[in-house]
């Protein structure tokens, strides 16, 4: 499963998601937006070499 990681407001809370996203779903791939700019490309860019059936996406601070 892809899982996408929107920003948030502090950086120590996208690595809070990503561990709780690892400790449910372990062989998840989580991709870390690094801002809103970037959003719709990096989502795009990925989906695209994705061949998988499911994604996610959480705000930075949510738990699994």
């Amino acid at each position: 499963m892809l899982v996408f990681i929107l920003p948030g407001l502090n950086p120590h809370l996208n690595e809070n998601t990503a561990a709780s996203v690892q400790n449910v779903f372990s062989d998840a791939r989580h991709v870390i937006i690094p801002s809103e700019e970037v959003t719709a490309a990096i989502l795009n860019e990925t989906l695209a070499r994705e061949f998988g059936p499911w994604f996610m996406t959480l705000y930075a601070g949510d738990s699994v």
